[in-house]
Formats: structure tokens, sequence, C-alpha cells
């Protein structure tokens, strides 16, 4: 799970089987329209975490929903107007 929020630095917790991932609002503003592939950093434990975006694929899976992916940049189609 990923939250974001007004957060210092890139921080998780494993809490109950679920993975949370805190980013700070600055990292994710306007992140679904820029060309920013993604983001990392180290939090105060020294686990290292690693965000990015998910990209459709060059080649269709016609067995894979993909309308929720960014398109993705090496395509010819690409465009983040």
């Amino acid at each position: 799970m990923l939250k974001q929020g007004d957060y210092p630095h890139l921080t998780a917790d494993f809490i109950d089987g679920v993975i949370t991932v805190y980013i700070p609002k600055s990292f994710v503003q306007h992140w679904d329209k820029n060309e920013t592939i993604g983001f990392d950093g180290n939090d105060t434990s020294g686990l290292y975490i690693l965000i990015e975006k998910d990209f459709q694929c060059l080649k269709p899976r016609h067995h894979e929903d993909e309308s929720d992916l960014f398109p993705n940049p090496q395509s010819t189609l690409s465009s983040y107007d």
C-alpha cells in the first residue's frame, strides 16, 4: 500500500502482513503528468525503497488489462501532454 502525506522522507513498515510505504507529498505532486519515472531513498533503518511508474508493455498482452498503466516512454505513441 502507498500512502502520501506530510512525511519527511520515504519510509515503510510491515504490519499484519501488509507493507505500507509512506511517501512525502512533494514526491508525488504532478507525478501522474510529468516524465519522472520514480523516486528512491533509504529510510531511517537503512531500508532501500524504490517506487516506479508501471508502464504498458511495448508488445500488447491480450490476457492483461493495461488500461490503468502509464504509456510506455519507448513507444512512439507515448505522450505526457
